[in-house]
């Protein structure tokens, strides 16, 4: 009942909310599944109503028109050049950020709806076509910086709002392709809650499930009731398809930010993420739809089983059952494998229209996995390879196992997953360096069982890296071939410098041995423990390696990513110190790049 002076108001209970924003609570306590509250604005005489603004001394500036802010009319690039940067967009960084519809965001109609959003896109398309260092390319992140600032800080005016969908969408984009991405994050979700992105959800939900399309109509019903033809869709569906999807993406993004990224719990799901297949038959849905809840699913997965591990670790902060650890990896991988099952036969019916799809999905499924055992294994509190239990040591060879599974996949011909690498967002750069930098440190702390075995597994991983090199090399520079990724150049450096690294420490093992009448590389036989047959050389290849690493350290990979496994090591395997230091030891506040011309401000320039 309404209180003395307020408006009563009746109308039916809302029904309890799909996603659900995680407050800023302690990790233990339990996080319940109520409705969504009503933000209710009341005025000093206790009356339901608009609250009177008083004057100000200071008072928020707005752009008065979307012109002013357009990037083409203010003479900053042609209409042909913007264009040709939203098409390149098109051409595949749509896939890492799937919230468009080709019928209804072309770029007239983009254009007409949101000067930020066309800035973000074309500012994205400049970067890939010309290079992050290009003119074009470094004006228009500028530019796209200060509308975003704008849209954020503007006061809302009558007739014109700078908080609806194309300003989400274009944070969005944005923070796929800049190192703010975590603040980025955050204002899209403040946002879209504004907005009612997840009740868009909800309501798309609804929807499919009360009217589903049938083979005799082959369309379904309007929103009033009447049946659409073959090939129409309803407006309301379609808007709300454009919603759903920007609100299935920013859950996405939060979820990685959190699992990947060590940034706080943004989203937790009520109910089992599958529920969203729900919207794969629905009107409005494409066949990118497709790729976009695969990977939400699997996200949700993965964040589940990051928050199990850590709620081990934290419940028990001394000891560790391996047999529960085992278990609960086991877990883990069945509900990824079910995963992986149930999509690969799902993506079976537009594997000809979209190839990338399936090598896509054997990539994912092997990051999860690898993911996961190292998870498990961080929840141990163990890094000393020496001192892990055989369960431990069990785990690492399982996760070395998916990382060489992960290169092979990507190195496949016809290298599906490489060709239009050029395209991905800032991530999936910085996870594809990790796996193949983890997989070197494991084939030195795990060798091959047998000399033989770990000799020819050595050469092949250095092979396997000289040739993803050449592939990433094609992409780093810019369609033209003359232009730099930033952000590209800064892994393929890591990975070649590993790359080096490795092959001396493989030949100096092998100089070693065969001085001392051994062959091959360090020796299996004794459950990881090197051959260290002359002290005065045993620590040769670590120190050369030290040396030479300790100025080049890319502290975007170390300070902006939380991936598992960078501070395991040996202490009897001296040979891994270089690894170690490059990855593990860079806490000291370093931030020189000298070493290949570089600055730290240039990691950050995209």
């Amino acid at each position: 009942m309404a209180s003395p002076g307020q408006e009563q108001t009746v109308s039916a209970a809302p029904p309890a909310p799909i996603f659900r924003v995680a407050r800023a609570t302690p990790e233990t306590a339990p996080l319940e599944d109520t409705a969504p509250s009503q933000i209710v604005v009341t005025s000093e005489t206790g009356t339901t109503g608009s609250r009177k603004r008083s004057r100000a001394h200071f008072q928020a500036s707005t752009p008065l028109t979307y012109s002013n802010l357009d990037p083409i009319s203010t003479g900053l690039i042609t209409l042909e050049d913007a264009e040709s940067y939203f098409s390149t967009f098109f051409s595949g960084c749509d896939r890492y950020v799937p919230v468009f519809c080709p019928l209804s965001d072309s770029f007239e109609s983009v254009r007409s709806r949101s000067s930020v959003l066309l800035s973000a896109i074309c500012s994205v398309g400049c970067r890939i076509l010309t290079g992050s260092e290009s003119h074009h390319s470094r004006a228009l992140n500028l530019h796209t910086q200060r509308i975003i600032n704008a849209a954020v800080a503007a006061a809302p005016i009558p007739g014109m709002s700078w908080d609806c969908l194309e300003t989400v969408q274009a944070l969005l984009v944005r923070a796929c392709y800049a190192p703010e991405r975590s603040l980025l994050i955050a204002l899209a979700t403040r946002m879209a809650l504004e907005i009612g992105l997840p009740e868009a959800y909800g309501d798309l939900c609804t929807r499919c499930l009360a009217n589903p399309p049938t083979r005799s109509q082959g369309g379904s019903k309007c929103s009033d009731g009447s049946a659409t033809a073959p090939g129409e869709v309803d407006e309301n569906d379609a808007t709300l398809m454009r919603k759903t999807r920007t609100w299935l993406h920013l859950v996405m993004m939060g979820q990685i930010l959190h699992v990947d990224a060590g940034g706080p719990p943004g989203f937790r799901l009520r109910g089992a993420a599958q529920r969203c297949r729900v919207l794969i038959n629905g009107p409005s849905s494409t066949g990118m739809d497709l790729y976009l809840i695969s990977q939400v699913e699997l996200n949700a997965i993965r964040a589940r089983i990051y928050s199990t591990f850590s709620q081990y670790a934290q419940q028990r902060p001394r000891e560790h059952d391996d047999d529960e650890i085992m278990e609960m990896l086991a877990d883990a991988r069945i509900d990824i494998n079910v995963w992986f099952e149930d999509w690969t036969r799902i993506y079976e019916k537009h594997q000809t229209q979209m190839p990338w799809l399936s090598p896509n999905l054997a990539v994912q499924r092997c990051w999860a996995d690898s993911m996961a055992m190292c998870a498990a294994l961080k929840a141990t509190g163990i890094e000393d390879v020496s001192a892990m239990s055989s369960a431990g040591k069990e785990i690492l060879r399982m996760a070395k196992q998916a990382l060489r599974q992960h290169l092979d996949i990507i190195l496949e011909e016809p290298r599906l997953y490489l060709r239009d690498i050029r395209y991905a967002m800032d991530f999936v750069w910085a996870k594809n360096a990790f796996c193949y930098l983890l997989l070197l440190k494991l084939a030195v702390l795990l060798p091959e069982d047998g000399l033989h075995s770990s000799s020819v597994f050595n050469d092949d991983l250095i092979e396997k890296g000289r040739m993803l090199v050449d592939e990433l090399s094609k992409s780093e520079g810019g369609l033209g071939g003359s232009a730099r990724n930033n952000t590209a150049s800064a892994y393929l450096h890591l990975i070649r410098v590993s790359i080096d690294k490795f092959s001396k420490a493989v030949r100096s093992w092998r100089q070693n041995n065969a001085s001392h009448g051994l062959l091959g590389e360090p020796n299996a036989l004794n459950d990881g423990e090197f051959s260290c047959p002359g002290p005065e050389r045993a620590n040769e290849p670590a120190k050369e390696g030290q040396h030479e690493l300790e100025s080049f350290v890319p502290e975007q990979f170390v300070f902006e990513w939380d991936f598992p496994g960078l501070t395991w090591f040996s202490s009897l395997a001296h040979e891994t110190s270089w690894l170690d230091n490059m990855l593990g030891g860079v806490f000291d506040g370093s931030e020189t790049f000298d070493m290949w011309g570089y600055t730290s401000q240039d990691y950050y320039a995209s």
